[in-house]
């Protein structure tokens, strides 16, 4: 059975290769310009196909996806920060927060103030801001000759929803068109993943050498968090960690308690 193991494994070397994190003249890096222009080309591929007219995204992994603009990404997941008005043909246009649109600015040609209307900000003026909101939303579909056509969102308020449905707009679910531009990778995604895989394997081996008796769930993770952070890593999804008698019923998180001689390590926290 080893044998047969070794042959394919011969037949089908693994890709090892990692390039590095910086470009420089002798080593190929990631192009972002093309990264950003193909995964737009992608998704307005798959508006097409559906016809949908516009995807209005407000969803910060949807945003960074098409756009390439990450802002207080852990902050926007909870807050309606900033959006972005993709139409099925020409560049999108990103509404960002007004100290931060510089941040979009160096890569699109249309960038605005974005309207802040939930409850959270606006109190009692919820239901007015977001009519203001959609109503701008609303004449940039006709600007574009798309009003009438779908348009697509990902993540709402009932304020913001609601809002839309006042102006008459028919609307469906960005998620389809997204996750389907999602599946052919490009070579530049391929070579992000490839990076993520280095820097996530990177940490469990500092992760790994840190497990003794007596040291926490807690710093076991802060080393992981150590090290990915160092690495260019940004956060994590979880924090599925546990030891011990912890790892049986999973999904347990990481606590105070401490590690036992011949207790199991499970960490399992996607970056």
């Amino acid at each position: 059975m080893l044998d047969e193991t070794n042959r394919v494994e011969r037949a089908a070397p693994r890709d090892r290769r990692t390039l590095g994190q910086t470009s420089t003249l002798l080593e190929r890096g990631v192009d972002f310009g093309r990264l950003r222009r193909e995964r737009l080309y992608k998704v307005q591929a798959e508006m097409r196909d559906r016809e949908i007219g516009a995807l209005l995204l407000t969803d910060t992994i949807n945003i960074r996806y098409v756009t390439g603009v990450s802002v207080m990404p852990l902050w926007t997941a909870t807050n309606l920060g900033h959006y972005v008005l993709v139409p099925v043909e020409g560049s999108p246009v990103v509404f960002e927060m007004a100290q931060a649109k510089f941040r979009a600015e160096e890569f699109f040609s249309d960038v605005r103030n974005a309207y802040h209307w939930q409850a959270r900000f606006a109190d009692h003026m919820a239901p007015e801001r977001s009519g203001e909101w959609a109503a701008e939303i609303a004449s940039e579909l006709r600007s574009r000759g798309v009003a009438g056509s779908k348009l697509g969102v990902d993540r709402l308020d009932y304020h913001g929803f609601s809002a839309l449905q006042a102006q008459r707009l028919c609307l469906t679910d960005a998620d389809e068109p997204l996750e389907a531009a999602r599946i052919i990778k490009t070579p530049d995604e391929i070579e992000l993943i490839r990076q993520s895989a280095a820097v996530c394997e990177a940490a469990l081996y500092d992760l790994e050498t840190a497990i003794r008796p007596g040291v926490s769930e807690h710093e076991l993770l802060g080393v992981f968090y150590h090290k990915m952070l160092s690495l260019g890593g940004e956060y994590c999804f979880s924090r599925l960690l546990s030891t011990g008698h912890k790892t049986n019923p999973w999904f347990q998180e990481a606590g105070s308690k401490l590690v036992r001689p011949g207790d199991l390590a499970s960490p399992s926290t996607p970056t």
